[in-house]
């Protein structure tokens, strides 16, 4: 086994966490909120480049866990509040999910937690709406995040892990300029 296989998540795993993202994807389904209305959810960073990295086995706290993330876009959030926006889709996350431990406040969004699993992770959603002007469909272009301190805030996190997944698949060549010195050095120590 090679050490990027032990390091990294399973297909097993990954399958398991997106079915997390699927249901939370149900549980805003059957929001009744009409800033919740028509959300969809999508993965975000690690995950859905594929990339995360296992927990070791001694680790403790919020390093014991798969880090997960999502953004939820909103299409009617277009006139809602900030935090109108966080306190909804906490609210719906608290009633719908069945998990161990409580829905936890971000600064950005809500972290769901399913510590009962085998790694244990950890989903981090945070709300989008587009910004005006944005005619991109799936989440692309120019969006807003809600910020409990500073309101909304401007983000592209699709395009961000495009770009990142681009830059992933470049190839790296190092090459090492000699200087007047290094051949000085190189000449006296083959002599």
């Amino acid at each position: 086994m090679s050490i990027v296989e032990k390091i990294s998540l399973t297909t097993a795993e990954y399958e398991k966490i997106t079915s997390r993202y699927n249901t939370l994807q149900g549980i805003l389904n059957a929001a009744r909120e009409p800033v919740l209305q028509d959300a969809h959810i999508f993965v975000q960073g690690s995950i859905g480049l594929k990339t995360t990295i296992k927990p070791l086995s001694n680790a403790e706290g919020d390093m014991a866990n798969v880090d997960a993330d999502a953004i939820v876009l909103l299409p009617n959030a277009q006139n809602a509040d900030s935090a109108e926006v966080l306190d909804a889709l906490k609210t719906r996350f608290e009633e719908g999910t069945r998990t161990e431990h409580p829905v936890e406040e971000l600064r950005r969004g809500v972290r769901v937690i399913y510590a009962d699993e085998n790694p244990g992770f950890h989903i981090d959603v945070t709300p989008a709406r587009k910004v005006r002007g944005n005619d991109k469909e799936d989440g692309y272009g120019n969006l807003e995040v809600p910020d409990r301190i500073t309101g909304w805030k401007n983000s592209t996190p699709r395009d961000y892990s495009n770009w990142l997944e681009k830059l992933s698949k470049l190839e790296i060549k190092i090459i090492r300029k000699m200087t007047a010195g290094d051949s000085v050095m190189m000449e006296s120590a083959t002599q």
